[in-house]
């Protein structure tokens, strides 16, 4: 193995000089080709401003290590093997490269994986300067390839991020819960009008409030503003394209302090104002400026002393921090979230340190906010600080869901889905039950507070108490909170979109195992319907959704509480529900992502499994009469009485009662096959001619029997007339 490394750094030094020379040739067309994917003038400037930080450093570095290395006399490493610098250098770059591969065969092509491989070859760089220059190895070809070496990939690392950037913004799709820059319709008439708002405001430290209830799309507002004027192309009269603007998002959120949202914000500061080419004597100086809002001074004791000791002016800090970002030339827009989620006792503090101390030259601050939540502000008191207040407007359902649903349910979605579930339905139909549920909600609570005089009685029919009226009052309290409730929360986009997201997952789910009900009745059911329904309450009535899931189940709820309301949300198409309904929605309630579709049968069907399967008792065969679909059920039946004895007189009684009823009867699930009908009564002659019946008994018999003759009269008295008219020319009977 060391024959074969040595062997390796013989050829490298035998062939250094090309080797070299092709080195700083692909390091430098790489810097070249990494400056012109920059259109920006300025984005240029400040990769060349890096690349000059990068090459003095690298030079402080050499003459720094180069006289350590002459005052400790560290040359016995090189004497001692000659290779040393080498091995280290390629064996720190061979490993840093194999756990490159590594990492990306295991976790696959990630970005912040070659990130930090970017950054570890760059310390390997530096390192390798340090080591060359203590030991009085370095020559100048090798300097100028280390140095273009680290300036490339400080640039790559920086494009790498930029290209990040980017792609999580391209990758914010519309169906992710992410705010995105894309508006509807009525948001884009609005932002347009801000933007001439704020485009009045040129000079002005300017202040503004967007207040909107969460989810209704305030960050999203403002990243389509962000889209559009940091994009922005306007000419300006020497025909130049006038520079982008900047946004500095700063999430205030219950969990951060005031000092750690300052060092955020002047980290950020200090940031753009290094991008954008500006001069910073110390970055102490700037942040000075923002923790001088602060009662306790928060800055590190090293700043501390250079400010006031070293960089002495004569300037204020104000002025300072104006000065500098007058240089910038670019208007920065300061977006301070979540500020009306943070404690009671920290929004004051936080506001009013935000608002002062951004108000600066080329900043305009925009507060994202709920205003509910700020209600100890009074309108004077936010007027001192905010200079326009603007609130978002209203999206109705309809246009949000016609925004989303075809980028949640994708082309072709609705036409792939189990037939089942469609009955019969088009894509069209399907969208269009989507897009009505809310307004035929809605108009069936309104229609009840309308009629609810009229139907009053009728719900409290066997109440004479006092507490009627009470709980007419009651009634009608709920209906009018309900309607509110919905009316509210189906114009929230937030909520709007996890409902369609939810919905198709439900859809999903359930399709791929909905063939497995065997019960024709369940399979019949519009579960679709169901579906929409248990989606709709999920997220817009969440609090009635999380009270039933508490019961034991919907049927328990139905009886805990007084729910009259909860009919125009959990309903079918005849607002009734029936056993059925409560167990499908129970299933999709309680267990929907473990429903067991084949436990899905009526109580006919119950019964008529366990009679198929032979496991019924003769004493509750009675039972099961009242479910017979067919004369091989009763056949079944027959058997079982055969097979099984019970002298209970009461029980045989009833028992030939019930059956000889059903064969009777005129209109019966059973058609009437004369062969089937003749081979049942064979078979219940034999069984009863071996029972002693009484007189009662044969007095049943008697009657049903005749009965039945005449059944069979009369449903074959289409025959019987056809005869009569061939043999006996009769025309009417």
């Amino acid at each position: 193995m060391k024959e074969f490394l040595e062997g390796l750094l013989s050829l490298y030094f035998d062939n250094k000089c090309i080797f070299l020379h092709l080195s700083l040739l692909i390091f430098i067309i790489g810097i070249i080709c990494i400056n012109s994917s920059f259109t920006d003038k300025v984005k240029r400037k400040y990769l060349i401003n890096k690349a000059l930080h990068n090459f003095f450093n690298s030079v402080v570095i050499v003459f720094i290590s180069f006289i350590l290395g002459n005052i400790i006399n560290i040359n016995i490493l090189k004497n001692h093997y000659e290779y040393f610098n080498a091995l280290v250098f390629f064996g720190a770059v061979f490993l840093i490269v194999l756990l490159l591969i590594f990492r990306l065969l295991i976790f696959g092509i990630k970005d912040i994986i070659c990130l930090q491989s970017i950054r570890w070859l760059c310390i390997v760089s530096y390192l390798e300067l340090i080591l060359l220059s203590v030991s009085s190895s370095l020559d100048l070809p090798e300097f100028l390839v280390l140095i273009s070496m680290i300036i490339f990939l400080d640039d790559l690392s920086y494009y790498k991020k930029k290209s990040i950037k980017k792609k999580k913004t391209n990758e914010i799709l519309k169906e992710s819960d992410f705010p995105n820059p894309e508006l509807i319709y009525k948001r884009q008439v609005q932002l347009k009008k801000f933007k001439q708002i704020l485009k009045d405001q040129i000079k002005e430290p300017y202040a503004v409030m967007i207040n909107a209830k969460w989810g209704m799309g305030k960050t999203s507002f403002v990243m389509a503003l962000e889209k559009e004027l940091t994009n922005k192309e306007e000419v300006t009269n020497n025909e130049e394209k006038t520079s982008n603007d900047i946004f500095i998002w700063i999430e205030v959120g219950s969990e951060k302090s005031v000092d750690q949202i300052m060092r955020t914000l002047s980290v950020k500061i200090i940031q753009i104002l290094k991008e954008n080419n500006v001069f910073i004597e110390n970055e102490a100086l700037v942040e000075k400026y923002f923790f001088s809002y602060l009662k306790e001074s928060k800055l590190k004791v090293l700043n501390q002393f250079i400010i006031n000791y070293v960089l002495k002016s004569d300037e204020s800090d104000k002025e300072y921090i104006n000065n500098k970002l007058g240089e910038l030339n670019r208007t920065i827009y300061l977006i301070i979230d979540d500020l009306d989620r943070c404690k009671d006792e920290d929004q004051d503090k936080i506001f009013k340190v935000l608002r002062e101390s951004t108000n600066i030259t080329n900043c305009k601050t925009i507060f994202l906010v709920d205003k509910e939540q700020l209600s100890k502000y009074d309108v004077n008191y936010l007027e001192k600080y905010v200079s326009f207040t603007l609130d978002l407007c209203e999206i109705e359902y309809i246009e949000i869901v016609q925004y989303f649903i075809g980028y949640i349910f994708k082309k072709g979605f609705f036409d792939k889905i189990n037939e089942t579930l469609k009955k019969g339905r088009h894509t069209k139909e399907i969208e269009k039950m989507i897009l009505t549920i809310e307004s035929e909600i809605v108009q069936n609570i309104k229609k009840d507070i309308k009629d609810f005089t009229g139907f009053e009685d009728k719900i409290f029919k066997d109440d004479t108490s006092e507490s009627k009226q009470i709980r007419a009052e009651e009634i009608e309290k709920n209906l009018n909170e309900l309607l509110n409730y919905v009316m509210r929360n189906t114009k929230n986009i937030r909520k709007v979109k996890n409902f369609l997201k939810s919905l198709k997952y439900s859809i999903e789910n359930i399709e791929l195992e909905i063939e497995n009900i065997y019960s024709e009745t369940y399979r019949n059911k519009d579960w679709l319907i169901y579906i929409m329904n248990v989606q709709f309450l999920k997220h817009f009535l969440p609090e009635i959704y999380v009270t039933i899931r508490n019961c034991f189940d919907y049927l328990d709820f139905l009886k805990k509480y007084d729910n009259y309301h909860i009919k125009n949300i959990l309903t079918t198409n005849d607002l009734s529900i029936s056993t059925e309904d409560c167990n499908i929605y129970d299933e999709l309630l309680f267990r929907a992502d473990d429903i067991d579709y084949s436990n899905f049968n009526t109580e006919r069907e119950k019964y008529l499994n366990k009679l198929k399967k032979g496991s019924v008792e003769i004493e509750e065969i009675s039972s099961y009469i009242q479910y017979v679909k067919t004369y091989d059920d009763i056949n079944k039946i027959l058997e079982i009485c055969k097979t099984q004895k019970n002298d209970n007189f009461d029980f045989r009684t009833e028992f030939i009662e019930n059956l000889f009823e059903l064969l009777s009867r005129q209109s019966m699930i059973l058609e009437l096959e004369i062969s089937q009908l003749l081979d049942i009564s064979r078979q219940l002659i034999r069984w009863l001619t071996r029972l002693e019946l009484s007189n009662q008994e044969k007095n049943v018999i008697k009657a049903y029997s005749t009965l039945i003759i005449r059944r069979v009269i009369v449903d074959n008295s289409h025959f019987l007339r056809n005869i009569l008219c061939i043999f006996f020319n009769i025309r009417e009977i």
